[in-house]
């Protein structure tokens, strides 16, 4: 916590009508729940292996000109068991901190679902020549509210910006992630330009600031990427949830590099909207999940649905057992992506394993794209080793 504590209090739709990680947050909201942290309201067992070998402190200034491999650090992985000596920063060049919740008048709810803050963290990500942003915002309700209405005027966004500065000169962050889970008309879309816009003032050229967006038009049209692409670091696109039980007509993938069916989103797509709208490649991030969607009522692939269906978002430490378990594996040579079918009923899974996180890396680097973000670290732990945070390593 900020030793000079000032307001800051506590508590990433892909498709066209939901939040990213919804489905997530309410699987484990329980865990979290059962951790027992306080919330806070500011102002109003390492993986085997031995350590992980870290870049140089030059690295740290190099990283400007490489692609970048960002991986969100929920405040809860701690709950599970994963933390700091876990993550290969062989792969990993940006640390996201997910995360700190915007309130309303400018404060800030500090999270009740783990330890924060977390020096151990930070410490860990600078011995290693890496660089750790905080992020601000999330898929809740609470979050949407809160920048919807501290955005809103000018004495809210400064009441903003100076406390969330607080929380990162105080912790040591090289920078503010916002995940604004979505502006949604043209009062959100010019109140976010002039808080990016204040933020970036605020910041300084040293420090970083970046945002996450929906994958299509469907979010993104809420965007001026014209007035807000010049202040930012880089600008991530979440193709993920691309596909899922709670809101899809289709048993759509999660993530496909490209359409599996005519109209499905994909990456590709994506990222052709984003390059199209003026996003510079450079910094420009696609998505990696490392999770996927589970549609407990369809008979196959692309099978369709009744919105809502029944179903979940497992990690893939989980789908990974599920393997020649009464369930089949197959892969779609145009998606570049694995599923899963159920053999003794309805029941299909569509995820990311390391070959299909490959593809993507190599069509990252082929296309030029400033890098990826990984959502989430953890979720791909399968005895000792986490085989898609290797793969991501193509796309350094």
């Amino acid at each position: 916590m900020a030793t000079s504590p000032a307001p800051v209090s506590n508590p990433h739709a892909q498709q066209t009508t939901r939040p990213r990680q919804g489905w997530r947050r309410l699987l484990t909201s329980v865990a979290l729940a059962a951790a027992g942290v306080g919330a806070v309201l500011f102002g109003s067992g390492a993986l085997r292996g031995g350590p992980i070998a870290g870049r140089p402190a030059e690295a740290r200034a190099e990283a400007a000109v490489q692609r970048h491999v960002i991986a969100y650090f929920p405040i809860w992985a701690r709950n599970s068991g994963y933390t700091e000596n876990d993550v290969d920063f062989n792969v990993v060049t940006d640390v996201a901190h997910f995360a700190v919740t915007p309130r309303p008048d400018g404060s800030i709810q500090i999270p009740d679902w783990g330890p924060f803050p977390d020096p151990a963290l930070v410490a860990r990500t600078h011995a290693a020549g890496a660089r750790i942003v905080l992020v601000a915002g999330g898929d809740d309700e609470a979050a949407r509210a809160g920048f919807s209405g501290l955005a809103a005027s000018a004495a809210t966004r400064q009441a903003f910006v100076s406390n969330l500065l607080r929380l990162v000169d105080a912790n040591g962050y090289d920078g503010v992630d916002l995940d604004w889970e979505f502006p949604g008309s043209a009062a959100d879309r010019d109140n976010l330009t002039a808080l990016i816009h204040d933020l970036r003032a605020a910041l300084g050229p040293n420090r970083s600031l970046s945002m996450s967006a929906g994958p299509t038009d469907y979010r993104g049209r809420w965007l001026d990427i014209a007035a807000i692409v010049p202040d930012l670091t880089w600008f991530s696109s979440m193709t993920y949830d691309m596909g899922g039980a709670g809101w899809s007509t289709y048993a759509d993938d999660n993530a496909a590099l490209h359409p599996g069916r005519p109209g499905e989103d994909n990456v590709a797509d994506s990222a052709a909207y984003y390059l199209g709208r003026g996003v510079p490649a450079a910094k420009l991030m696609i998505g990696l999940p490392f999770f996927g969607q589970r549609y407990d009522q369809a008979t196959g692939v692309y099978a369709p649905l009744s919105a809502p269906s029944s179903g979940s978002t497992p990690d893939y430490k989980d789908i990974a057992g599920l393997v020649n378990r009464g369930w089949e594996q197959g892969r779609n040579p145009t998606t570049q992506t694995p599923y899963l079918q159920r053999q003794d009923g309805p029941g299909v899974i569509t995820y990311d394993d390391a070959a299909s996180i490959a593809a993507k890396c190599q069509y990252v680097v082929s296309s030029g794209i400033g890098g990826v973000i990984v959502w989430r670290l953890g979720q791909d732990v399968v005895g000792n080793t986490q085989p898609l945070l290797h793969a991501a390593g193509a796309c350094r």
